[in-house]
């Protein structure tokens, strides 16, 4: 067998872009939809991803109708960053108290769209960007987009605090895909 190869590393754009929602019945409802899932979980993720922390299923928030009205409100927003359609393929609740953290990782399935965090409570340490040395401070209704390579963590939590958020992964759309039984978002 013979077999050659060519490798190199290549430059890549990556992006973190960041806002706060104006409109206070979408943080409410989108509070109140992660702390539902939170009560409601069976915990068998507790623990056990870069979430050391209490997380709901990849999918509890997914369809939820708040996230829905999130996305559609800051469209315009998101066209800074990506310009095709796309769906949101996972989202969940995270929600750390003292001693939890989350764990320098990225989000490497979702290439080709973006991903995002909801702030729901404004006392935790923020998130931090390695690649770009870069930490966002929380703030309840701040959101931040950014691209899925980017590695970020949260540092541990060392106040009696609780840290809700809402995690997202969106997915380009390609033209010749058939989605079924999940919205897709045109931009």
């Amino acid at each position: 067998m013979n077999i050659n190869l060519v490798a190199q590393d290549i430059p890549l754009q990556t992006f973190i872009a960041w806002g706060d929602i104006e409109n206070q019945k979408i943080v409410e409802d989108l509070k109140s939809d992660a702390l539902n899932q939170i009560a409601n979980s069976d915990g068998k993720l507790n623990y056990k991803t870069n979430v050391k922390g209490k997380m709901t299923d990849w999918q509890s928030l997914a369809n939820s109708s708040s996230l829905k009205n999130f996305i559609y409100s800051i469209k315009d927003e998101i066209k800074l960053i990506h310009t095709k359609s796309f769906l949101l393929k996972e989202a969940w609740a995270n929600l750390l108290k003292k001693d939890d953290k989350v764990r320098g990782h990225n989000h490497r399935g979702s290439i080709g769209a973006f991903c995002g965090i909801i702030y729901l409570s404004d006392q935790g340490p923020g998130t931090f960007f390695k690649e770009l040395n870069f930490l966002l401070p929380e703030k309840t209704g701040r959101y931040v987009l950014f691209h899925p390579l980017l590695f970020h963590e949260v540092k541990k939590i060392e106040n009696d605090i609780e840290r809700l958020t809402i995690a997202f992964n969106c997915h380009e759309v390609l033209e010749w895909e058939k989605v079924e039984g999940k919205d897709i978002y045109e931009l």
